[in-house]
């Protein structure tokens, strides 16, 4: 096919075992280059992003690579996609924190990582793991819901008397 792939091998023998697994992996139809042996998080994330449009709104698309921006590619922007290793996950989730981003913030910055890297794996075959680990997943602290004291709701339910929303008002009550 006219594409060249080079690579130095200690020994003549890992060299032949390289050989007959890139052979083994363009028979089955998988894209065989050396393209990704550098490929940065941040030249990932242009081709994933580019890739991956099409499932996402417009306004997603401008909060996700603003948040690659704020948070990924400053931290692990420029290492290699081979080399991320949950540290470096960590890493990302522990600068949004330090600047004072919520957990729900986080928990979206994880997910981006999770769903570019899943990717990485999965549909672009360029890593065998993912290194955003479930267990690297920020905790979204549970709030109490506000509830009406049982004088509040006498009050709510006699004002509400007559007016167009009662039905809608004693309906919440059920």
């Amino acid at each position: 096919d006219g594409k060249w792939l080079s690579q130095f091998f200690p020994s003549k023998e890992e060299a032949v075992t390289w050989e007959l697994r890139n052979r083994l992996d363009k028979k089955q139809g998988r894209i065989v280059t050396n393209l990704n042996r550098k490929l940065t998080v941040t030249a990932f994330f242009g081709q994933w992003f580019q890739d991956t449009a099409h499932e996402r709104t417009e306004g997603w698309s401008m909060s996700l690579r603003q948040m690659f921006k704020d948070y990924i590619a400053c931290i692990i922007g420029m290492v290699e996609m081979k080399k991320v290793k949950p540290a470096d996950v960590r890493r990302v989730l522990h600068h949004a924190h330090s600047l004072g981003r919520s957990a729900q913030t986080q928990t979206h910055i994880f997910n981006l990582l999770r769903s570019m890297f899943d990717d990485a794996v999965e549909d672009y075959e360029i890593l065998d793991v993912n290194p955003v680990k479930r267990k690297l997943k920020p905790v979204i602290p549970e709030k109490e819901s506000p509830h009406l004291t049982l004088d509040e709701v006498r009050r709510l339910s006699a004002y509400v008397v007559g007016k167009p929303f009662a039905v809608a008002v004693w309906l919440q009550f059920l």
